[in-house]
Parts: structure tokens; C-alpha cells; sequence
């Protein structure tokens, strides 16, 4: 017997018990278990904030995810990497709401990083001030990345760069002319809007 979930199902766990039943035979009942599992573009990448002002950079870097699914996504087990050594892997429930923000960030201290809430601390992973990059895995699915540079994406110390709320999909927010720069301040007066919707095409 070959058993397959149906299309169109959330992400996350279910389980069902299914009885095999047949004349003159013992009845046999199985639990069947299965996972709907995040897949490319279910969370991107829609604030950097490579280079604050206010702080060092070890205190206020910070980088801001999107669930675009109709379903809550835990980024327990992911890795935050990039293409040379800097990687972390989040060992940590960190829950990103359907439709809702999490910052992950250097410095989770509030009253040291500038004046903003961190939903994660990541370590081993920096944000340079030149060229680099986000890469986001679940497994061996590479979900969202964004590689930036100082060249073409819109570079201002002590202001975040932020994707268009327009385009809020993985293949737009690797293209720098739909990033634009933060007019918000927060906390102690950098600008951004971590864990809200971006200035960036209000």
C-alpha cells in the first residue's frame, strides 16, 4: 500500500491511522506520519542592517525574515551561511509567523544593540560593509539568498537597506534596484524598521 499526503496541505507535521480490512482477515490498523516541509521562497530575506551607526557593528547588525506561506514556519536546524566561511546553524526555536517578521541578529541585548528586539543571537556569521552574502538553508533546500554590495545596493551607514514591499518574493529581492534605503528611526536613532513593514515602498 503506497500513501501520499494531498496537495495544497500547510507546512508541518500530520499524522493519520488507516485500517486495512478484508474478508477472512485480521484487521490491521497503521499510523502514517508525514511532513510538509518549507520549500524555496517560503521565507526571504526584507531588511539589512550591515553597517549601523549608533553601535558597533558587533552589537547592531541585524538582518530581518518574511514568511510568505499560509502557515506559522520554525527555523530550528536552519543554517545561516554565506559563500565563504561565516556560517551558523540556529539551534533554537525561532518561529515566524504566517505573514509576519523575525530579526536575527548579532546581539540580541537590547539595551547594547541599538534599541531593537531580536527574535534570535546568531554567532559565527558577520555582515561585511562591502560585498557578501545571506544565504538561508533548511536541509540541503537553499530557501532564499541575497548577495549585496556597496556598488549597486543602496549603502548608507546607520540605515538599513530594505526590499520593496512590492516585490516580496526570492528571486526579486536579489535584484538591488528593488532595495531602497530606511527613513524610520528606532531605538537609539538608526534607521530601519526591524520586525515591521518596510518604508521602502509605502
Amino acid at each position: 500500500i503506497y500513501v501520499r499526503l494531498k496537495t495544497g496541505l500547510t507546512i508541518g507535521s500530520y499524522n493519520q491511522n488507516v485500517t486495512c480490512t478484508s474478508t477472512s482477515a485480521i484487521s490491521k490498523m497503521s499510523l502514517l506520519a508525514g511532513i510538509v516541509s518549507p520549500s524555496a521562497g517560503s521565507i526571504i530575506i526584507t531588511e539589512i542592517m550591515q553597517d549601523p551607526d549608533i553601535v558597533d557593528d558587533a552589537e547592531g547588525e541585524y538582518f530581518e525574515v518574511y514568511n510568505t506561506t499560509a502557515s506559522d514556519i520554525d527555523l530550528q536546524g536552519w543554517v545561516i551561511s554565506d559563500n565563504g566561511a561565516d556560517s551558523h546553524s540556529i539551534n533554537s526555536s525561532v518561529i515566524v509567523p504566517s505573514g509576519g517578521y523575525a530579526i536575527l541578529a548579532r546581539d540580541s541585548n537590547i539595551a547594547a544593540n541599538g534599541g531593537f528586539t531580536a527574535n534570535y543571537e546568531f554567532s559565527g556569521f558577520t555582515l561585511t560593509n562591502s560585498n557578501d552574502e545571506i544565504i538561508l538553508t533548511s536541509g540541503i533546500t537553499e530557501i532564499d539568498r541575497v548577495e549585496y554590495n556597496n556598488t549597486s545596493f543602496p549603502f548608507t551607514a546607520g540605515a538599513s537597506m530594505e526590499l520593496h514591499l512590492y516585490k516580496y518574493d526570492s528571486t526579486s529581492n536579489n535584484d538591488e534596484s528593488n532595495w531602497g534605503i530606511a527613513t524610520s528611526s528606532y531605538g537609539l536613532g538608526d534607521l530601519g524598521t526591524p520586525g515591521t513593514n518596510n518604508d521602502f515602498g509605502l
